[in-house]
Order: C-alpha cells, then sequence, then structure tokens
C-alpha cells in the first residue's frame, strides 16, 4: 500500500508539472503596455493589443499601428499596419502555440513566425519559411525583479526568442526581420503594465501639486526673431482629481524682454511686464486627452496614432514616437516625442508646420515648437523638494506677497524718480542685504541695512525708466521681493 500511495504521490508531481508547462502562454495580454529597447539605443517602444476578432476558427489580436522608418529618407516615417513584432497575433485552436504575422505593406513583405514555449525541451519545428526553431530550454528565471517561467527558442538564423509564461514577450527580432545580419533584437525593458501603471497615465505624467512652479522661455519666432524672448511663471493653484478627470488651475505671468524689431534688431532694450492671468487645466484619465488652451490634444502611447481633421479640412494623424530615457543637456528628460503627418511623409517631431514637442513625466511640456521648461520648483510626495534650473530670470513674476512674511515691506513712492525709500517691519539685523536688480535678475545695487534699521534708501536715477526688484534678505527669513516702477 505504501508504494502505491508513492506511485500516485509522483503521478501528481508529474501531473502539476505537466499542467505548468500546458497554461496558457501568452505572448501579449489585452490591456497591458508592453516596452522593448534595442540594445546601445536610448529609445524604449511601447506597444500593446488594440482589437481582438476571429478567422475562421483562430482567435487573432491586433496591435497599435505604427508608424515605420523609411529606409529611403533618413528620419521620415510611413504609416504601417506592422507593430514592433508585425501587425497581429494568432492563436491556434487546441494547442499552445501562436503564430506572429507581419501584414505585406510597402516596406515588409508577408512574414509569419510559429512559436511553441509549450513544447518539450529539444523540439524542432518549422518557425518560418527556410527558418527552423528549436525550444532549448525552459526554465525558472528572475524578469525585471519578478520570477517567471521562461522558454528560449533558437532560430537557425542565430537570433533567440524568449517567452515568459507570464510575462509574454521578453526578446525577438524587431519588424520580425529574420535576416540576422540587419535585425535588431528587442528585449524588454520591465514587466508589463496597465495604462495605470505606466509613464503615459496623466496623474505620472502631469503630476503637479499647490505651489509647484514651472518657469518657460518663449520666442516669438515670427514677429520677434530674432530680438526678443518671453520669460513665462507658471504657479499651479488647486489640483482636483474624479474618476474620469484630473484638472488644475494655475497663475501665470509673462515678461518680455529684449531689442525692438529693426534691420537687425534695433538698440533699445525694453522690459515689459504682461498682466496676471489664471488659467485651467484638465485631462482624461481615461484618454490622455488635455483640455487647455495653451497645449494642443496629447497620445501619451507611443507609438499609437489618431486621424485629426484640421480647419481646413486636411486629414492628420497625431503620433508619439519613442520614449528616450536620456537627458538632454538643457532639458529635464525622459522625453517622449509627438510626430504629425506631413504630405505622405511622416518626419520625428514635426507636424505640417515643423512644429516638434517633447513631454516628460512628472513636469509635461518641456519643448514645444518654441517654448523651453528651463526652470520648476515642485514638492515630491515626501515632502521634499526637486528643482531643475534657476529662478533668478523669474523673480520679478509671481512675487511672494510680503503680507505672507514676518518682514512685510512697503516701497514708497513708487512708482519713483531718483530716489525709493524702503520699509519694513522687523529690525535688521547683522547679515541682512537688501538689492536691487532689474528683470533679467542681473545685480545693479546692494547695501547691508544698518543693525536696527527699518528704513533704507535706495538710489535710482543712474537707471534706465522701467520695472525694477529690490530683494530684502535677512538671515533665518524668507527674503521678500518688491517691485519698483522707475
Amino acid at each position: 500500500m505504501r508504494y502505491f500511495y508513492s506511485l500516485l504521490f509522483l503521478l501528481g508531481l508529474c501531473l502539476s508539472s505537466y499542467q505548468a508547462v500546458a497554461q496558457d502562454w501568452r505572448l501579449f495580454r489585452p490591456g497591458l503596455i508592453y516596452s522593448y529597447q534595442a540594445a546601445g539605443k536610448a529609445e524604449v517602444h511601447t506597444l500593446r493589443l488594440d482589437s481582438a476578432f476571429m478567422i475562421g476558427t483562430d482567435s487573432v489580436y491586433r496591435f497599435n499601428r505604427i508608424m515605420r522608418p523609411d529606409p529611403a529618407s533618413s528620419g521620415l516615417f510611413h504609416k504601417s499596419d506592422n507593430n514592433l513584432f508585425g501587425a497581429q497575433l494568432r492563436f491556434v485552436p487546441g494547442s499552445q502555440e501562436v503564430v506572429l504575422e507581419a501584414l505585406a505593406d510597402a516596406l515588409q513583405t508577408p512574414v509569419q513566425m510559429l512559436l511553441r514555449p509549450a513544447a518539450a525541451v529539444g523540439s524542432t519545428w518549422q518557425a518560418s519559411m527556410g527558418v527552423t526553431a528549436v525550444l532549448s530550454s525552459r526554465s525558472q528565471q528572475s524578469v525585471h525583479g519578478v520570477w517567471d517561467n521562461v522558454a528560449t527558442v533558437l532560430l537557425s538564423t542565430g537570433q533567440q526568442v524568449l517567452i515568459g509564461e507570464e510575462l509574454g514577450l521578453l526578446q525577438a527580432p524587431q519588424w520580425l526581420s529574420l535576416d540576422a545580419a540587419t535585425a535588431s533584437n528587442l528585449q524588454a525593458t520591465r514587466v508589463p503594465v496597465t495604462w495605470a501603471e505606466s509613464d503615459y497615465y496623466p496623474a505620472h505624467a502631469f503630476d503637479f501639486q499647490p505651489g509647484d512652479e514651472f518657469g518657460y522661455e518663449q520666442y516669438d519666432w515670427i514677429f520677434s526673431l530674432p530680438c526678443a524672448k518671453d520669460y513665462i511663471l507658471r504657479r499651479i493653484s488647486s489640483r482636483g482629481q474624479t474618476q474620469d478627470s484630473l484638472k488644475y488651475t494655475y497663475q501665470e505671468e509673462r515678461a518680455t524682454r529684449g531689442y525692438g524689431l529693426g534691420s537687425p534688431c534695433n538698440n533699445v532694450y525694453a522690459e515689459t511686464l504682461h498682466p496676471r492671468t489664471r488659467g485651467r487645466m484638465a485631462v482624461s484619465l481615461k484618454t490622455g486627452q488635455w483640455a487647455d488652451k495653451n497645449h494642443p490634444p496629447l497620445s501619451l502611447l507611443t507609438w499609437e496614432y489618431q486621424k485629426e481633421t484640421t480647419v481646413s479640412g486636411l486629414e492628420n494623424y497625431t503620433l508619439a514616437l519613442p520614449l528616450s530615457t536620456e537627458a538632454g543637456a538643457t532639458l529635464p528628460g525622459p522625453k517622449y516625442i509627438r510626430v504629425y503627418k506631413r504630405d505622405q511623409a511622416y518626419a520625428t517631431g514635426m507636424d505640417y508646420l515643423a512644429h516638434p514637442q517633447r513631454l516628460s513625466a512628472p513636469v509635461g511640456m518641456v519643448y514645444d515648437n518654441d517654448t523651453w521648461l528651463v526652470y520648476y520648483h515642485r514638492r515630491l510626495p515626501d515632502g521634499t523638494y526637486s528643482t531643475f534650473g534657476t529662478r533668478q530670470q523669474y523673480e520679478v513674476l509671481l512675487p511672494v506677497r510680503a503680507a505672507r512674511s514676518s518682514l512685510a515691506v512697503r516701497a514708497y513712492p513708487n512708482p519713483a524718480t531718483g530716489v525709493v525709500t524702503l520699509d519694513w517691519v522687523l529690525p535688521a539685523v547683522k547679515g541682512a542685504k537688501l538689492s536691487l536688480t532689474d528683470l533679467t535678475g542681473r545685480a545693479l545695487w546692494q547695501a547691508e541695512p544698518a543693525a536696527g534699521s527699518t528704513q533704507l534708501q535706495v538710489p535710482l536715477a543712474a537707471y534706465p525708466a522701467g520695472l525694477y526688484l529690490l530683494r530684502l534678505e535677512q538671515p533665518g527669513k524668507v527674503p521678500v521681493m518688491v517691485r519698483v516702477q522707475h
């Protein structure tokens, strides 16, 4: 009897082992976003299934469509039904076989690749026309910190395909190109994630908190090239989130600095402070589409495109190209790059008006045609702060109200002609400093108030008419800034 139970135990182990092998191996699961990267490349491509249907008795999933690089024109792209590994995924009924299919288009002939991740180790089959495959191993491996049963398939071309039982396709030739000499292998850069877990989710890509500040530089390429530049400071006022949307309100102020138009620019330097404005932004947590007069709708899933019709009736396709993990010298990264249709071709980062745009999680837009994000100061979830760039160029914009500070200052007369007097409440202590700067943050004059004093006169007569900033600093206190009109 003891031998009988032992036999049952061994049979149970075999059955459990067989069931583990016979589970539903899926290269991709609907609703998840998969990320891939080629060796030595900065771009991370994302991919998802976007529809399901039947062909005969086969279950078929389609990938979200993409733009394929044009081999004849560097930097240009053409619309294609084929994604990173083909156009669709076909499940063979009643088996653990799956077929990746690339459809015929202008850049690729039809290709099929049969994969059998649940086959017996050592099994050989014809994977594609003239290409054989062998399941060389199947073992438990840690994939980006997650343990999975990984099947290794070797192709007769010398290429290797890796498939995780739970994590799906981990490595395969890009475009299903089976020419080992020219094909790039794409490897999974992270485990699959849902839309809400991805970097594209609006609450991650545009994660602002009340009080966060964002400073932009903007050239008016049409009317002031290259004579003037706008400095724009935006401060988030409120944040609200519902099941459907993420909403923000903000204050914004702009200063224009530079020389007037001329041939070339004339020599009269001007600084203009524009009225403070208030705005509202809203984004759908389901579609990633923005409602903001300053920014066009954003399609955040890489390689996904949508059809748009312009005012003139022309049809365009909005795309998001690969996410780059490579930070630029002057812009915070990573970046998302938008692509628009231009005539019959597609160019990275350009529409028919040559309008590039880049986004970065979690600070949103970092580059939009003629606008650059050059400064931000934002609060992190742990209560600390992150700062990029410097606020020096924005000191005169959205100043902190003096009434909020224990230093409470006033300047009079304002506007002033030759001299302006600054009063403050708390007597000055040793180390206090009063400085006068222009709108660019350039220091023009400074002095150290005498200990115990509450007043100091500031000379203005030597400076051109315009707006200036007085900054009072006392050790251990928040600096206070006051605008002065001369």
